[in-house]
């Protein structure tokens, strides 16, 4: 009697053990396509009518090479011999505001003869620029209308914010990389406030946010952001050992892209620019000489901040007696150390 209820028992077992098993097979397939919709997913779907793949046309003329003239049966005429050509290059831009002003990198449409852009849905517009601030590195750019009887009406990126940023948070880069339309990737902010320098003579670029996301060539101009789908940079470089994506990438702060794109469409010039600080350079009392340090009445202690190497005569701070080589400590009583917290506090 005892083995039969044994086998009884274990044959029932076994059922209900298929059944549970079975239950949990089916409850685990009915969620998978929700899972796949990711908030990457709707960010862009959000932002892609916003982003545009930028071309820039540049036009030189060039002598051929004289022997071309023999071998074409032109010998003896005289004339030198010269082609026009046209050199293309690809870059990315966001849309800003309702009236189609596209904001992109400088170094991508400077010396451009002619500017086009292509939409997500296709469509190839002009653009005019509007103002280009190669110290920033930042284009403002308008896309040609003039073609339409009514003006139409484009869709705009939400502006952000970088004074918030987590270091790890999800961030999402769109554009046109290595020249393919409506590419995204995605990945965390690394770091914040990263000073880039990129060659002798150039001013460096400062308060990037740096991102693991891909960023190619192409990608630049293009917007970096966060996982509402807000602007938080423009993607402008990458550090890279062999000219594609390492996983290290820079964007150019939302704060910055704002500032220049109120000055160009709104004619509002910034504190900044009223000031007539044309150029600071970050300094501690270590590597201020003495004479300096004596002038500046400053104490032995260690002192940061920020040296007015260039001032504008014209300028509200020369006009209230700040002079080139005075040191820049606080701002409202907040310390500057960075350039980044010097426009920041502005």
């Amino acid at each position: 009697m005892p083995q039969k209820r044994t086998g009884k028992g274990v044959r029932v077992g076994l059922v209900v053990l298929m059944i549970v098993c079975l239950g949990v097979g089916s409850a685990t397939a009915k969620p998978l396509d929700y899972d796949r919709h990711t908030p990457i997913v709707d960010v862009v779907k959000k932002l892609t009518p916003s982003v545009v793949a930028i071309r820039t046309d540049i036009v030189r003329t060039v002598q051929l090479n004289p022997l071309d003239s023999f071998f074409f049966g032109l010998r003896g005429r005289g004339d030198p011999m010269v082609q026009e050509q046209v050199l293309s290059s690809a870059g990315s831009g966001i849309i800003v505001d309702e009236e189609g002003t596209v904001i992109s990198n400088s170094h991508v449409v400077s010396g451009a003869n002619r500017l086009t852009c292509t939409t997500s849905d296709g469509e190839v517009l002009n653009l005019i620029p509007i103002g280009l601030d190669s110290d920033f590195d930042i284009a403002v750019l308008r896309i040609d209308t003039s073609g339409y009887t009514t003006p139409p009406r484009f869709n705009k990126i939400d502006w952000g914010v970088t004074s918030d940023l987590m270091i790890g948070e999800s961030v999402v880069v769109l554009g046109s990389a290595l020249s393919f339309e409506n590419s995204v990737t995605s990945g965390v902010v690394s770091a914040v406030e990263r000073t880039i320098s990129v060659g002798k003579g150039k001013k460096p670029y400062f308060g990037m946010i740096q991102t693991d996301a891909a960023i190619n060539r192409g990608n630049s101009g293009g917007p970096v952001v966060n996982i509402r789908g807000e602007l938080i940079g423009i993607a402008t470089l990458i550090a890279s050992e062999g000219g594609g994506s390492d996983g290290i990438g820079f964007a150019i702060p939302v704060e910055r892209v704002s500032q220049v794109y109120s000055e160009f469409v709104n004619g509002i010039l910034s504190l900044e620019e009223r000031l007539g600080i044309e150029y600071v350079s970050p300094k501690t009392i270590e590597n201020i000489d003495p004479t300096q340090r004596e002038r500046l009445g400053l104490s032995r202690g260690r002192v940061e901040g920020l040296l007015v190497a260039s001032l504008d005569p014209n300028g509200l701070a020369a006009r209230h007696n700040l002079q080139k080589q005075d040191l820049l400590l606080e701002v409202d009583g907040a310390p500057v150390t960075q350039l980044s917290d010097f426009q920041r506090r502005l």
